[in-house]
């Protein structure tokens, strides 16, 4: 295909035109180009092509696909020293969730987030935190008479422990945090 055969190339700008003149007839043509994109922000990013990542990025319709390619151009400005940019960047993926359907997706974007403000702006944490258990709270639960190794459960269940990783990388970094504000000395008055 000639859009990854030029961003193969390094000409990212050709790559970007080239993959929205095809025409995504379906979901699955949607999310590969959401995946070209994201490569395409990435191999951006990567030759320190601002606009040329912003662009491919505008271009995701996706929310998970949009909200890691504005994951990866918030970091790349944390890294360059721009952390009001970044800043920025990590409240668009905020309002990104916000904007789509909770459930175990969202929860798992915005326990991803919590890592992310803990570097960049610790006062969010709480607000990302309390979307992520609104978003946890909105998987659907088995009844309680459900069968205990019925199918509900099983993909209750499932969809937990696909979530799981997310928690327990959340709760770390927040005590990381704690501990590590612990160990600071208090400022003489």
């Amino acid at each position: 295909m000639a859009a990854q055969s030029a961003l193969s190339q390094g000409q990212l700008k050709l790559a970007l035109d080239l993959v929205m003149r095809l025409v995504a007839a379906d979901e699955f043509h949607v999310t590969w180009r959401d995946q070209f994109l994201g490569q395409l922000v990435e191999r951006a990013l990567s030759i320190k092509d601002e606009e040329t990542a912003q662009a491919a990025m505008e271009k995701i319709k996706g929310t998970r696909a949009r909200a890691a390619a504005l994951r990866r151009i918030g970091a790349y400005f944390f890294l360059a020293k721009d952390v009001v940019r970044s800043r920025e960047i990590f409240g668009e993926i905020v309002k990104l969730l916000k904007g789509a359907q909770d459930g175990a997706d969202n929860a798992a974007e915005y326990l991803t987030l919590v890592a992310s403000f803990s570097k960049i702006d610790e006062q969010r944490i709480p607000e990302v935190l309390q979307l992520a258990i609104k978003s946890l709270n909105n998987i659907p639960t088995p009844k309680a008479g459900e069968e205990a190794g019925g199918a509900t459960r099983r993909e209750y269940a499932e969809t937990l422990m696909i979530i799981a990783p997310q928690i327990v990388s959340a709760f770390r970094s927040l005590a990381r945090r704690a501990r590590h504000s612990r160990s600071r000395p208090a400022a003489s008055a």
